[in-house]
């Protein structure tokens, strides 16, 4: 776990709850922070000194190069002489009137900003405990999970993961794989019962709305080992009588507040332009026998209004997608997508050429309403980088997609392709329903696969 959640469970215990949001604003999601930060108030500083706002666009993109532990020492060099150059700048950007708050952390009226269309909740799991921080439009509410462990998380992500491999591996028998599926279900379970009812529970959401109500929406906001799991699925096998996170609200997930502020704030597209990106096969994968139908499907919906780069016409180049996304304000991708194990900024959607990373990906500058993965693990958060949200879905939310659809896991290629229908029948045309559209098609397809947690728990709705 990272020093913000030790941080932010000390302020907790403290009776410090205003004062724990922040730290958790500020001390996690740094990276994608900053790079928000850059291109927000880069805006508004080109305005009053346009070479300042060169010379700070000169060394974010020396910044944006991707670096490692592993780059080559003069690339180190390099990138730590940018980054104090990079505060250097800051301050001077400071002296100039009305900046004086340029790319400092977020007050605590922003965070109350941040839930003005529905709840945040923070996920905290720390030495000293886990507890969940509930920011709304009126108050910050810490919430103590006193029955939980900071071990007890720490194993069921672990032991849900593996359940998860096992249960898509077709070499195993039958047996094996519903087993997993099983235990998945009842650790499903336990997360409801000890982590989400409790919550919902406090924000007075213990019911199914009626045809007629508006679904409540929450965004979950998980700190350190919570990022690994799935928040959102949490509930009993079947949602009976309503008890299952999805029977009473409508799930989105966000890095920050700041994050989700942003994203909401960004001004809207004014037509929808849909580039969907299709690789059926790709060299040392498995084929993916729907994507061709997934693909036309939306090509038929969208008619004009779509543009195909597939391997049979345009193919999927790594140039070619980049060169479409600038002219795009919706993409599909159906495709393999790789998940970066020992660097998250190396996570990839495999297009016909090689590799399209969340690096290159984040690089990009893009006014995108709508990005779905129909890809495996695009969302999934790696180890000790889990509160940096580093994945490819947070990458499309870096180049300019207010909303974003992923996965925490690998997907089945049939299933996707029953949910991708279902969600963009619901959404019609109108991305601000993105949240509740993947809300319905997910729980539809639960209902088709009561005891097969592994074909539905992967998708998330990231953003507004």
């Amino acid at each position: 776990m990272g020093l913000s959640s030790e941080a932010a469970t000390a302020a907790i215990r403290a009776g410090d709850p205003e004062g724990a949001a922040l730290v958790l604003e500020i001390g996690r999601g740094v990276l994608f922070r900053q790079r928000l930060d850059q291109r927000s108030d880069r805006t508004d500083l080109e305005a009053v000194s346009p070479d300042l706002a060169r010379r700070f666009d000169e060394i974010c993109e020396l910044l944006d190069l991707p670096v490692t532990d592993r780059s080559p020492p003069g690339v180190i060099a390099l990138h730590r002489q940018a980054g104090e150059e990079f505060d250097r700048l800051m301050h001077e950007a400071r002296q100039l009137p009305g900046f004086e708050d340029f790319m400092r952390p977020p007050a605590v009226d922003l965070l109350h900003e941040a839930a003005i269309d529905g709840p945040l909740v923070y996920l905290i799991s720390s030495t000293f405990g886990c507890d969940a921080l509930i920011v709304t439009r009126e108050y910050i509410r810490p919430l103590e999970l006193a029955d939980i462990e900071l071990s007890r998380v720490l194993e069921l992500f672990a032991v849900f993961s593996v359940n998860m491999t096992i249960s898509q591996d077709t070499r195993l028998d039958a047996t094996m794989r519903s087993d997993a599926e099983r235990a998945m279900t009842a650790d499903l379970e336990w997360l409801w019962k000890h982590v989400c009812k409790p919550i919902l529970d406090v924000l007075g959401y213990v019911r199914t709305p009626g045809p007629e109500d508006e679904w409540p929406r929450v965004w979950w906001v998980p700190v350190g080992m919570f990022a690994w799991l799935p928040l959102h699925a949490a509930g009993e096998p079947t949602g009976a009588a309503g008890q299952s996170v999805d029977a009473q609200v409508i799930s989105s997930y966000t890095p920050t507040a700041l994050a989700l502020l942003h994203a909401r704030n960004a001004p809207p597209a004014a037509r929808v332009q849909l580039t969907v990106v299709a690789m059926p096969r790709t060299n040392g994968f498995p084929d993916l026998p729907n994507a061709d139908a997934e693909a036309q499907y939306l090509k038929e919906m969208f008619g004009s209004a779509c543009t195909l780069l597939h391997p049979d016409a345009r193919p999927p180049t790594r140039s070619a997608v980049v060169e479409a996304l600038g002219t795009s304000t919706w993409v599909h991708f159906v495709c393999h997508g790789q998940s970066g194990a020992a660097d998250p900024a190396e996570s990839a959607l495999m297009l016909f050429d090689g590799p399209l990373t969340a690096a290159a990906l984040a690089r990009l500058r893009l006014a995108g309403e709508l990005a779905f993965f129909s890809a495996c693990s695009t969302a999934e958060s790696k180890g000790y980088m889990a509160d940096e949200a580093l994945h490819l879905a947070a990458a499309a939310q870096l180049a300019g997609f207010r909303r974003v659809v992923g996965t925490l896991w690998p997907i089945y290629d049939d299933e996707a392709s029953r949910i991708v229908e279902s969600f963009y029948r619901a959404l019609q045309s109108d991305p601000s329903r993105s949240a509740s559209a993947l809300h319905s098609a997910v729980r539809a397809s639960a209902r088709r696969n009561p005891i097969r947690p592994s074909r539905w728990v992967p998708f998330v709705h990231i953003g507004p």
